[in-house]
């Protein structure tokens, strides 16, 4: 370890740390996000982020799609390998346990950021392989239920008025035009995994859960 890093460990700042990861083939999986909002909300629910991978206006994951060789300064780190000191955890009270799955890191990271004024850094020269994320994972029901609830309680708890109406009409926007997308690709391509894909986007219109904050 070099000198920078280990001045960054034994300094006393309130810092969160996170790595790269890695996919099983040790491809880049998504390590950091940036923390939601209206435009980014947008844009992932039109697809902008996949039409314009990197771009830093339309896709809030674009780092991972970018070569990054020093400690930069981010939003948010994937709960996958996150690290902070103790003390730093317990002043903001650590995860909210109203959020059972996903959204979590990244409700934990606005806090520590915007209420503790915390510095959250990615890592790229650490790298760590997260088995999560597998073909079988991503088409369960589980998945798709539990990522748009972690959605929207953080809009429930972070997002007031009209920008967490706005939210929740982007939101389920985007959830119909992918029951319809993947109905079309599944009659042209008849794959069987796209029709799975329509039938769970549309379950998720009928799912919208309690209020807790």
């Amino acid at each position: 370890m070099n000198k920078k890093k280990l001045s960054f460990r034994n300094k006393n700042v309130d810092a969160v740390a996170g790595c790269q990861l890695l996919n099983s083939d040790q491809s880049k999986q998504e390590s950091v996000v940036e923390f939601p909002n209206l435009w980014n909300t947008f844009c992932e629910n039109f697809f902008l982020y996949k039409l314009f991978p990197n771009s830093k206006i339309f896709n809030k994951y674009y780092l991972t799609n970018i070569d990054i060789n020093e400690p930069i300064e981010v939003d948010v780190v994937k709960g996958a390998f996150l690290i902070a000191p103790t003390e730093l955890l317990l002043r903001c009270n650590g995860f909210d346990e109203r959020f059972f799955f996903y959204s979590e890191e990244t409700d934990l990271c606005y806090r520590l950021k915007n209420k503790l004024g915390a510095k959250i850094y990615l890592f790229p020269e650490l790298k760590v392989i997260h088995h999560g994320g597998t073909e079988d994972e991503l088409r369960s029901w589980f998945h798709y239920k539990n990522v748009s609830i972690g959605k929207i309680k953080y809009s429930q708890k972070h997002l007031k008025g009209i920008s967490f109406f706005l939210f929740l009409i982007l939101h389920f926007i985007g959830i119909s035009i992918r029951v319809f997308l993947y109905m079309f690709l599944s009659l042209v391509k008849r794959e069987k995994a796209y029709l799975i894909k329509a039938k769970y986007f549309g379950k998720l219109l009928c799912v919208y859960p309690k209020n807790e904050f």
